[in-house]
This record gives structure tokens, C-alpha cells and sequence, in this order.
């Protein structure tokens, strides 16, 4: 069970009741994990040997939503850096704890909306004060850090990240058939629901089905535990690198993989 899948557990029984019927008109937590799942993927932070994800998340609600969320803030919380946390281990990323969440309103967030700004927090040196590399937005490509500098010679400059190549998926079915639709992020979600960034209404076609992530210089899809599976040329993969014209399909809908 993935760490998304397991947050999502342990929300489900803590919001029986009155409590679930409140979270139907408002944010889901849930929708928050995985935004922040998403600043997890798009701000890490490179080194010689190691990928750092953000430590520390802040997430923005409008003031309305979230009051929904204030009452139980304290558990919800504990429960989300745990989810960093296990997010991290299975996606082989290196977390320097402790990781922490904090939420609050924002009347500048339109309702119903949420903004995730990341950073990294780490330590200098040895009792040294923190070293705060700044709040990342969540739109942010992936950061390349600077190399070390050796301890004689020119100091080497920022060494700057591989440019992510232009690629696109082509729907191959539907009413929008022969469509081409651009991937301009690092992390692009696919399924019904509308936090997507490609929506596909289809019935055979999970809220939350698969993902097309940008890493290690090539393209992968990944499918997210949907009911009706996802497929590369016809066979079913959990993971997936991406060739060009290789043919996608969700469930049944198709769609081809455009470099």
C-alpha cells in the first residue's frame, strides 16, 4: 500500500459521520496530500550523489475552507509529515528531518483552491544555524544546486539542469480524438477527477488513474492503483519509461506518447 493510499486510509476513518458530510462542500485533505506530493516531486534538490525533497510545507486555504480544517489541524498535520515522510522513502528520495506541515487561511486563495509552497531546511554545519534555501512554489521545475567548491582553484559555478525535452500525449479516442495536448510540468496526473492536470472523462477511467513524471532525464508513466489497470503497447505496467508514439491506455482510452 503506497503512502498516498495509506494517508487516505487513516483520513477516511478519522472523518466518520458529521465530519465526512462537513468535507463534502470543502477541500478534501486528500486533494492536500497529493498537492504536496506534487512539491515534493517538482522541488527537489540535487547534489553530487543525492536528491533532497522539501522538509517544510506551508498550505494556503481560503479562509472558508479552512475553517473546515481548523478543529482537527493538530492530527491532520502529524499525519501529513508522516506522509512526507514515507512519500520520500518509497520514492527514494533523502528528507532531512524532521519534516513538518503547517496550514493556515489566505484570503488571497480563491475558494475551494489550494497553494502548496515547499523549502528545504538543513543544517550548515554542526551546531550551525539553519540554512534555509527559500519556499519553492509548487509550479517550480526541478532545482539543480550548486557543486561544491573545491577547497583550491576557481570556485566552479551553478551547474545549471538538463532541459526537460518537449512532449505531449495525442488522444486517440473520444470526442476530442486527435487532440495533442502539451506536458508542461515535471508531474502530470491523469484521471476523472477535475484536480487532474489532463482530465479524462470516461467511465472506465479512474478518479485519480495514472501519472507521467519527468526524472532522470526520460519520461514515465506510473499507474496509481487504478480498478481497470494501465498499459504501454498492450501490456499492463505498474511503471513505465516512455518511447515516442508508444500507446498509452487507461483503462481502455487510449492515448499515444508524443517526443
Amino acid at each position: 500500500m503506497s503512502a498516498l493510499q495509506r494517508f487516505e486510509n487513516f483520513m477516511e476513518r478519522m472523518l466518520e459521520g458529521s465530519f465526512t458530510r462537513l468535507f463534502r462542500s470543502s477541500v478534501q485533505p486528500a486533494e492536500v496530500a497529493r498537492r504536496i506530493e506534487r512539491a515534493m516531486e517538482t522541488n527537489i534538490t540535487a547534489s553530487i550523489g543525492h536528491q533532497y525533497t522539501p522538509n517544510e510545507f506551508q498550505v494556503r486555504l481560503h479562509p472558508e475552507d479552512f475553517k473546515t480544517f481548523e478543529p482537527y489541524l493538530p492530527r491532520m498535520v502529524r499525519e501529513m509529515a508522516s506522509f512526507v515522510r514515507e512519500t520520500a522513502q518509497e520514492r527514494g528520495w533523502e528528507l532531512i528531518p524532521p519534516p513538518r506541515v503547517t496550514i493556515r487561511g489566505d484570503a488571497a486563495v480563491p475558494r475551494h483552491a489550494i497553494e502548496v509552497d515547499s523549502r528545504l531546511v538543513t543544517t550548515a554545519s554542526p551546531g550551525g544555524a539553519p540554512e534555509d534555501i527559500g519556499y519553492q512554489p509548487t509550479a517550480a521545475m526541478p532545482i539543480m544546486k550548486p557543486r561544491p567548491r573545491p577547497a583550491a582553484g576557481p570556485p566552479r559555478g551553478p551547474v545549471a539542469p538538463p532541459a526537460q525535452p518537449a512532449a505531449a500525449v495525442r488522444l486517440l479516442a473520444g470526442e476530442q480524438a486527435g487532440s495533442v495536448i502539451p506536458l508542461t510540468g515535471a508531474l502530470i496526473g491523469l484521471g476523472r477527477e477535475l484536480d487532474n492536470d489532463i482530465v479524462v472523462e470516461d467511465s472506465r477511467v479512474s478518479r485519480h488513474h495514472a501519472r507521467i513524471v519527468f526524472q532522470h532525464h526520460r519520461y514515465a508513466v506510473s499507474d496509481l492503483d487504478s480498478t481497470n489497470g494501465t498499459f504501454v503497447n498492450g501490456q499492463r505496467v505498474a511503471t513505465c519509461v516512455l518511447a515516442a508514439n508508444d500507446r498509452i491506455s487507461l483503462g481502455g482510452f487510449e492515448l499515444q506518447f508524443v517526443l
